[in-house]
């Protein structure tokens, strides 16, 4: 279904993203493996075959994939962060550009859930590293906003997980954003009050 989505997004939009996000979250971390085999292509013993047609190079395309799954309105799930985490490692810096730009907001809200962190982060860790420097520059305040969901009194777990990618941030892309990240976070006096950020700036 992902390929027809170029063509047909507007009828086939809420199908395709109910189809995915019904699957359970350790499922579509193997679906959506680009490592192996792909599982989203049209087998030989389609309907394409009986017909005398060749079976097309039907592989999943992941810019299409993660344009459908971010579209809609409703609240993320861990569904949707294993969608995007399949999807990263697929996606050139432009694409992810525009990826972070719809849906980094919700991403970030994630850190502050204990079910979602973990994966919250990867997501995080694989797009902030191969996007664009001003795309990373430019969310960096929505970013820290988050960062209040999470610290002080966040769950532990997601505090030394988020405490660990912030500090990653910081360094990525050779530290060229990290001008900008301490920059977000002295704009937000509470957060300086916490150790693991602290040290950032200073």
């Amino acid at each position: 279904m992902a390929p027809c989505l170029a063509s047909h997004q507007a009828e086939l939009q809420p199908l395709y993203s109910s189809v995915l996000l019904a699957i359970s979250p350790a499922a579509l971390r193997e679906l959506l493996d680009q490592s192996s085999t792909p599982m989203l292509s049209v087998p030989l013993t389609s309907v394409v075959a009986p017909l005398g047609l060749a079976s097309p190079p039907l592989q999943w395309d992941a810019q299409m994939v993660a344009q459908g799954i971010v579209a809609g309105d409703a609240s993320w799930t861990a569904q949707h962060l294993e969608v995007l985490l399949g999807c990263t490692s697929g996606l050139d810096p432009a694409s992810i550009e525009q990826l972070l730009g719809s849906s980094a907001a919700a991403i970030f809200n994630c850190l502050g859930d204990a079910a979602m962190c973990s994966t919250a982060v990867e997501v995080l860790q694989s797009m902030l590293s191969s996007a664009p420097t001003s795309a990373v520059s430019s969310c960096l305040p929505a970013l820290v906003k988050s960062l209040l969901l999470v610290f002080p009194n966040g769950d532990e777990s997601c505090r030394n997980k988020v405490a660990v990618l912030i500090g990653q941030v910081a360094e990525m892309q050779n530290g060229a954003v990290k001008a900008d990240l301490v920059a977000a976070l002295k704009a937000a006096p509470d957060l300086l009050q916490v150790p693991e950020l602290s040290q950032i700036v200073n």
